[in-house]
């Protein structure tokens, strides 16, 4: 029975910590590094994502820094860092989540739900013991439609929600995209900072049904190319979305990835993938999530 109840305080712990690290977000910054103050751990991660999530579940920690070369993920207690500029470096810093307006869901025995509000959605579930408590956080109210007798709720979509918010933004409910489809032609820099101006991001183009979403946009606009997210360091680096995580969807026009571009975008022509040195001006769409 004592056995038991360990097993379950410590799934719930590891519950905890894995919802902590899917509701908090960062941002980081590449090739720059914190240049004042001690870190108050020093760990060894694989990825920056990795040296992420683990700041993101630990509440001392309110921002990073990341080497590359040598794997080194030191956290360090100051939400606004100094930064400096350094190679092959990446500064990870929490972005504020508002505590008085969390709201607290437990599911303590697997449940059918199909109505705790109206703008969320599930984004996954997760089988869990009946034994164990699962804790959900919410920024506010959440929708759950049937996810089935023997799940629970582990993390939700708050798209709708920000996109009402979002000044010049709309909520595709189909695809669950809250975007803003820019025709100004931009450089890459300028049109992602734009984006990050609203609290959003470059378009991120992560399956076959978001790619063919962006070729109808392009079509209702009149667009021939567009910047989406995704950079790498050189050639030899896997493309990265804006949180460090490695992009896995691509549909690359013959002879690409091209060896001299870091960034990408869509053909002319044939409206497939290419890199680009970001040197040229393309229209762009901007996501919000």
């Amino acid at each position: 029975m004592i056995h038991s109840a360990v097993a379950a305080a410590v799934l719930l712990t590891q519950c905890t910590n894995t919802l902590k690290a899917k509701l908090q977000k960062y941002e980081n910054a590449k090739n720059t590094c914190i240049i004042n103050g001690t870190p108050i751990r020093t760990f060894t991660a694989r990825t920056v994502r990795e040296c992420a999530s683990l700041c993101t579940i630990d509440d001392s920690c309110f921002s990073a820094n990341f080497e590359s070369m040598s794997g080194q993920c030191n956290f360090y207690s100051t939400f606004y860092p100094i930064t400096g500029p350094c190679m092959r470096s990446e500064t990870i810093r929490k972005t504020p989540v508002t505590e008085t307006s969390q709201t607290e869901l437990f599911s303590t025995t697997p449940v059918d739900v199909t109505s705790i509000g109206s703008t969320h959605q599930v984004t996954s579930i997760s089988p869990i013991g009946e034994t164990s408590q699962a804790k959900l956080l919410s920024t506010s109210s959440a929708e759950v439609t049937t996810i089935g007798l023997t799940n629970y709720v582990t993390g939700i979509s708050s798209t709708e929600a920000l996109c009402n918010t979002a000044t010049g933004y709309t909520y595709d409910t189909s695809m669950n995209i809250c975007y803003k489809t820019v025709v100004t032609l931009r450089y890459y820099t300028p049109a992602k900072e734009h984006c990050v101006s609203d609290s959003a991001h470059l378009l991120l183009i992560d399956s076959l049904d978001v790619y063919g979403w962006a070729m109808n946009q392009m079509d209702a606009y009149g667009i021939q190319r567009i910047y989406f997210q995704g950079e790498r360091v050189d050639q030899y680096s896997p493309f990265l979305d804006d949180e460090g995580n490695n992009l896995t969807y691509f549909n690359w026009n013959p002879g690409e990835p091209d060896v001299k571009g870091n960034y990408l975008r869509t053909d002319g022509t044939t409206r497939l993938m290419e890199t680009s040195s970001g040197n040229s001006e393309y229209s762009y769409i901007c996501q919000i999530y």
